[in-house]
């Protein structure tokens, strides 16, 4: 059998300490976790800009919450506004029938002041119909 291939070559694995590159420098194996920091600080740059991504994605989650909640709120202030505005508009209405037999009841008066009128000024003061049965002596 044939070994495996691989589809790295050793220039992939050189940021590794892989066969390619032992150099431990003057600092023993410091050199070679010097390597994997490097290697790691590349990745670093993604992940930070991964977690800033979050980090706004987690902002707009709070801003749309905030902006629900307030529709929410202005939804509600409508229904009651809407619900004050039937009330009032019921009233009003109520206050117009009111004003109409109020109209009514003085348009009725007025005929009748007319009407009193025509009869003359004192025909509200007229005398008794009463037939007087006294006799006076002589």
């Amino acid at each position: 059998l044939p070994p495996p291939m691989s589809l790295m070559s050793d220039r992939d694995f050189a940021g590794y300490g892989g066969p390619g590159q032992r150099d431990f420098g003057s600092h023993g194996e410091l050199g070679k976790s010097r390597d994997l920091i490097l290697s790691y600080k590349a990745g670093k740059s993604l992940e930070d800009a991964l977690e800033a991504e979050s980090r706004a994605l987690d902002g707009v989650k709070v801003t749309i919450h905030g902006m629900r909640e307030r529709i929410q709120a202005g939804v509600q202030k409508i229904h009651r506004d809407e619900q004050h505005l039937r009330r009032e508009h019921e009233k009003l209405d109520e206050d117009r029938e009111d004003v109409r037999a109020r109209e009514m009841d003085i348009a009725r008066l007025r005929e009748e002041l007319a009407a009193i009128q025509q009869q003359g000024c004192f025909s509200c003061c007229t005398r008794p119909q009463v037939a007087l049965d006294v006799t006076f002596p002589p």
